[in-house]
């Protein structure tokens, strides 16, 4: 959903927010309401303003899949009718079952059981200070002090989740995450055969760094082109632009994470010339 805020200087500001719904289903009937819990997707930033949406997806994803673990895939195990009775355990139960396997029957690294981690000790904490949990406090988290914007000096809960089996990532199923160097014009001259409209956004990719979100963005009047036709490389504005408003649910998919000015690497210029 939109909601529009009110700035300092007056002005209005539209922000995307993304609920965590409750749906309950009966006689073939389905009433889906906003649970309380989306609040703590929304926490704003210490910078200011809330997540961005595509952050909020990805929390709001690690929330409702453990909520879902614990609820419902494993209501006759634990027997929970209330948030209010979570415990750590619970939190335990569900890393060690993810890091197995993704929800996607996926590999799972480190780093991303890290970072749901992260996201349910945070959860936990919300839920603690606001005194909604009925066996854990803000008492039962130890923290950890770090320096924010050089001499402000915070603090965060460290994870409260012992016993957590992480995945191994020695053993992981090795994927392919860069092209060969050898390949890429191989790769972009394919594109140019078989799909050309996508050929230039392909290239922008391999020599900009661009991801795909930000590539869709690119308008025509935000190439700058240095030398003919793009010789000697691009520079290109990176910001949101809304090039599909009958999407109303993109759900954060095809958003700019940074706006910026970005430099497209003029290797092979030839080939820029021709797409």
């Amino acid at each position: 959903m939109s909601a529009t805020e009110t700035l300092p200087n007056g002005k209005n500001h539209t922000v995307d927010k993304m609920m965590i719904m409750l749906e309950q289903k009966k006689n073939g009937y389905a009433v889906s309401v906003v649970h309380p819990i989306s609040e703590f997707i929304h926490l704003p930033l210490k910078k200011g303003g809330i997540p961005n949406i595509k952050t909020q997806e990805q929390v709001a994803n690690s929330i409702v899949n453990f909520l879902n673990f614990v609820f419902i895939e494993n209501h006759a195990k634990y027997k929970l009718s209330s948030v209010k009775d979570l415990l750590f355990e619970h939190g335990v139960d569900y890393l060690n079952i993810y890091g197995l396997m993704g929800r996607n029957n996926a590999p799972v690294k480190k780093e991303t059981v890290k970072r749901c981690e992260w996201n349910l000790t945070r959860l936990y904490y919300f839920l603690a200070k606001k005194n909604i949990l009925n066996h854990i406090t803000i008492n039962d988290f130890d923290f950890k002090e770090y320096s924010y914007e050089v001499l402000e000096v915070k603090r965060k809960p460290e994870s409260p989740f012992i016993n957590v089996n992480y995945p191994n990532d020695e053993e992981e199923t090795l994927l392919i995450h860069d092209l060969p160097r050898e390949l890429i014009i191989p790769f972009i001259q394919t594109a140019y055969t078989y799909t050309p409209r996508i050929a230039l956004g392909v290239a922008f990719q391999c020599f900009g760094g661009l991801r795909a979100g930000e590539v869709v963005n690119i308008a025509r009047t935000g190439i700058t082109p240095s030398g003919e036709f793009g010789l000697y490389g691009f520079q290109v504005i990176i910001k949101n632009r809304n090039f599909r408003p009958e999407l109303k649910d993109i759900k954060g998919k095809g958003t700019v994470k940074k706006r910026r000015r970005q430099g497209i690497f003029p290797f092979n210029g030839e080939l820029l010339q021709l797409l």
